[in-house]
């Protein structure tokens, strides 16, 4: 565990050197390399002395809720038996959103449960809405905006862990609107994700 937690320390901050580069051969570069730089670990067995996880089912309303609104909210993470992979409730107020970001070494899938609102994926922008399936693949950049009308639910998975330690940072009192995007992304890059905008 302490190998793949070096690993992964060493990968961000080597995709993080070259994401600031302009040049996309060296960006396409330094993510093709990560992969291959923990893909030993991904595989790895659980430690001889690691308690087997076991299975379970959440009712609607249960989970690791991380605030009164259950506005965010953990169905599935290491914490709870995963291997790697997090599965989050995410409800964003009417006119809300998630900011331009990249999580830098996770692919994340939404699908929309409620509301109707708008994704950008790389150039592209996409309306949304309910029963939607979205696919966003590691290193590219996106937004998720609901609509001024309504909330924006969904269940977002993300299959490498990290995500879910900065929503329970948010949770514990860390406040982006208090922080410029430099600071914020000094704490975010620790877990994978990498700010462009809070808007």
């Amino acid at each position: 565990m302490i190998l793949r937690r070096i690993a992964i320390g060493i990968k961000e901050d080597f995709i993080l050197n070259f994401l600031r580069e302009e040049d996309p051969m060296k960006i396409f570069a330094a993510v093709l390399i990560s992969a291959f730089l923990l893909l030993p670990f991904q595989t790895q067995a659980r430690e001889a002395d690691e308690p087997m996880p076991q299975g379970y089912v959440l009712k609607p309303g249960e989970g690791e809720v991380l605030f009164d609104d259950f506005s965010t909210v953990i169905k599935a993470s290491p914490k709870t038996g995963t291997q790697g992979m997090v599965l989050i409730q995410g409800k964003d107020t009417p006119g809300g959103t998630s900011g331009v970001h990249v999580h830098l070494i996770a692919d994340e899938l939404f699908y929309i449960i409620g509301g109707v609102g708008r994704i950008l994926i790389g150039t592209e922008e996409y309306e949304i809405s309910t029963g939607d399936v979205i696919f966003v693949p590691a290193g590219t950049d996106h937004k998720v905006s609901s609509s001024v009308d309504d909330p924006l639910e969904m269940i977002f998975i993300v299959d490498r862990p990290g995500l879910e330690e900065q929503f329970r940072l948010e949770a514990q009192g860390l406040d982006r609107t208090k922080m410029t995007l430099e600071e914020f992304n000094e704490i975010a890059h620790k877990y994978g994700t990498v700010y462009k905008s809070f808007d």
